[in-house]
């Protein structure tokens, strides 16, 4: 997969993938020149300061398990801004799932949503006994045969662990993390592993429950573990310590047009990818035809920033929400509980999500007013909230959510197939939505086969 060395590296796009494929070639000794079309680099990342809060647009953390972020970080010597999840008072990372309209702690004895402690799991108040004992029951559910096609992460979590656990507790979590209708989501594109340990182990509850325990980081007080780190100045000081040790050439207001120009030239578009088929609509018809196909959705971030003496801030790290619920919410962040230092003192951050698979109606509405709907929704769910915020702040990303559709893998790969040997396809609609997965696409374009 390594681009050829003859010519340097154009890299179409300056969001964290664009950034991350410059900076894996310059690791790898290549010439590159980079073109973003705006005025500012680093896509989704965006970091904002205001009276003292910390607001993210977009990321707020990394995943520990998924190592790349993080040892981007530590190449750029950000060790140190490391902040990890529950702060110094080492907060449980309590969640809760909104059901029937009301908040329900997510049970506990699960990784994710696999129950690997029954005694634990079965005081939960989440679901009924029967759908309890019928999730358990997934540590006797055959397995799909090893060569069975892709099939949904909605089917596989009814298969294995019932229709309850999939509209009470995964269905949420993946929305949180995917924004997607749990019956479109493809398994082998999303959730490879557990197709994995399914074949490997025939149950996932007796595969987990064996494993090591997850990945974590150590907190500052060295007497805890973190599964997600943070900034401590943002994440947007990611990009802004990345882009000044950038050699190659980085042209800014530059949109690319066509890449008639560059035909002579290895290509990266790090675009998304419906600007990557208008680019290739006469080079290569139908691997646009495969990228134009491939869906996306809308979604808005709303940051509340509230005065801690007006409220009774409410606990844990917030909560997800059943897709069927009447709430207009995905879900929300309570971000001054996960992360020290995005609030002063006097402050508290809530961090709420609309739109995705649920009413897109509302990402019509101006600022002011989604803003209000988002603090009277979540006033009503913690009546400790219904002083008015200090301020807002909504971030809207038009179709900017990949949707990984069953089959997905196999879509990009006959899409890929499509491409002159010369383009490469990277970002978050190809193979991985988070930051560590698109950096991981970066580097194994340098990897020698």
């Amino acid at each position: 997969m390594t681009p050829p060395a003859a010519a340097p590296l154009t890299i179409i796009g300056g969001g964290m993938a664009g950034l991350a494929a410059a900076w894996a070639a310059q690791r790898a000794g290549r010439a590159y020149r980079l073109f973003e079309a705006g005025d500012q680099l680093g896509g989704k990342i965006q970091t904002v300061r205001r009276e003292g809060f910390l607001l993210e647009r977009g990321p707020d953390s990394f995943l520990v398990e998924k190592p790349e972020g993080l040892d981007l970080c530590r190449e750029l010597g950000l060790e140190p801004s490391f902040i990890p999840s529950g702060g110094e008072r080492g907060a449980a990372p309590n969640v809760c799932i909104l059901f029937n309209r009301e908040l329900v702690p997510l049970p506990k004895g699960c990784r994710l949503f696999i129950p690997t402690d029954p005694e634990r799991f079965r005081n939960n108040r989440l679901l009924s006994s029967e759908g309890t004992e019928r999730a358990l029951a997934e540590i006797d559910v055959p397995p799909r045969p090893a060569d069975a096609p892709d099939e949904s992460v909605g089917a596989f979590i009814t298969r294995r662990f019932g229709s309850e656990m999939l509209e009470r507790v995964a269905g949420p979590v993946l929305a949180g993390i995917y924004g997607a209708d749990p019956f479109q989501l493809s398994l082998h594109a999303s959730f490879a592993k557990f197709a994995r340990l399914e074949r490997e182990h025939g149950s996932l509850i007796r595969a987990l429950a064996n494993a090591a325990k997850p990945v974590t980081i150590p907190a500052s007080d060295g007497k805890r573990q973190a599964p997600f780190v943070t900034l401590a100045p943002g994440m947007q000081s990611m990009v802004d310590a990345l882009v000044p040790r950038l050699t190659g050439e980085i042209h800014l207001q530059s949109p690319v047009q066509n890449l008639q120009a560059y035909a002579g030239s290895p290509l990266v578009l790090a675009v998304p990818a419906a600007a990557a088929a208008n680019l290739l609509a006469s080079l290569a018809p139908e691997a646009a035809k495969g990228l134009r196909g491939l869906r996306t959705a809308t979604t808005a971030t709303v940051n509340l920033a509230y005065d801690l003496a007006a409220i009774e801030p409410p606990e844990g790290f917030g909560f997800m929400s059943v897709l069927d619920d009447p709430s207009p919410l995905v879900g929300c962040t309570w971000v001054s509980n996960k992360f020290d230092q995005r609030s002063p003192p006097n402050g508290f951050l809530a961090r709420a999500f609309v739109g995705g698979q649920k009413d897109g109606s509302l990402l019509e509405l101006p600022d002011t007013e989604l803003s209000a709907l988002v603090h009277q929704e979540l006033a009503r769910l913690h009546p400790g909230l219904k002083a008015s915020p200090r301020f807002s702040l909504v971030t809207r990303w038009n179709q900017g959510n990949p949707q990984y559709d069953v089959g997905h893998r196999e879509r990009i790969a006959a899409i890929r197939a499509h491409l002159p040997a010369h383009i490469y396809l990277l970002g978050s609609p190809y193979d991985g939505v988070g930051l560590s997965d698109i950096i991981r696409q970066a580097n194994t374009l340098f990897e020698q086969p």
